[in-house]
Order: structure tokens, then sequence, then C-alpha cells
């Protein structure tokens, strides 16, 4: 004996439903939102070792800010206001946008851009000697232009420690 159509439809849509359900309470058990920002990084790397670890192990905060800032490296913007940091940071995504542009003039547009912004944009600097130097003369010329900016948005320290 079968069953009518219609009791089979119904019963294929409730099949179809329930598993439709398992999937999106399995996305949302696997799917994690990434920080948004370096603290709040910091926070769910000091929860994830404080949990491995146990409550017997002392780790702290400034432990965590520690790590990251090692990864991170020296900063770029030491001895620059907030003001000024936020202009070199805009800087240079503009010129990573500008290397990603589909058109030379795209590309030579956001470059001069960034240049506007940070003159010591090193990335649009070199994009722009990429572009505009006609001879291999001027392009060497132009590249220990970039050089310059680099080192002097690194400082002379960070040259002088890092030199090899």
């Amino acid at each position: 004996m079968t069953e009518p159509p219609a009791k089979r439809t119904t019963i294929k849509k409730a099949a179809a439903k329930k598993a439709e359900a398992k999937k999106s309470a399995a996305k949302k058990r696997t799917t994690k939102k990434s920080p948004s920002s370096p603290q709040a990084l910091a926070r769910e790397m000091f929860a994830m070792l404080a949990s491995k670890l146990g409550p017997d192990e002392l780790i702290l905060p400034s432990d965590v800010d520690a790590l990251i800032a090692s990864l991170n490296g020296p900063s770029a913007h030491e001895g620059l206001n907030d003001v000024e940091a936020d202009k070199k940071d805009e800087a240079q995504q503009i010129a990573f946008d500008a290397m990603e542009a589909e058109t030379e003039a795209e590309a030579r547009k956001q470059a001069k851009r960034a240049l506007r912004l940070d003159p010591d944009c090193v990335d649009a600097l070199v994009l722009m000697n990429d572009l505009d130097a006609p001879t291999r003369k001027a392009r060497i010329e132009g590249l220990k232009k970039a050089v310059e900016a680099g080192e002097r948005a690194l400082g002379a320290k960070f040259i002088q420690e890092n030199k090899g």
C-alpha cells in the first residue's frame, strides 16, 4: 500500500526543513566572527590562553599586549600624533588600492592621492616610478628616492639595528 501523493510531499518538505535546520545549527556552531580590533583580539587570546593554562597560571593582559606588539614588529608610527598616523595608514591603503587598479590611469590617480596624504608612502612612490620612469637611470633614481623615504619612515635607529 502506498501513501497518497499529498502526504509524500508533506513528508519530503518536513524532512527538507529538518535537514536545513541541522545545517543552519552546524553553521552557527562553526562560524565565528573574527575580532574587529587589536584589543578584541588580545582579549580573545587572553581568554584562550587562560583556559589552556588553567587558574593556577599567571597570565596578565599586558603579557598578551606584549605578545601582540612583538608579532606586529616596530611601529612605523612612533612619535606621530593620531591624525598623522591615520593619514599614513590611509595613504598606505590607497597605495594598495592603486597597485590593484585595473588601468594605469586609475593607478596613477590613486598613487598621487596617497602621496598627497603621505609624501613618503613607499608603495606609492614605487608605483609612480614604475609608471613614469622613462629610462633605466630614471628608474634607479626613483627607487633610491623610495628607499630614502622608507629610511625616513622607519628611522635611523631601526635601520641601524636591522642592517644586514
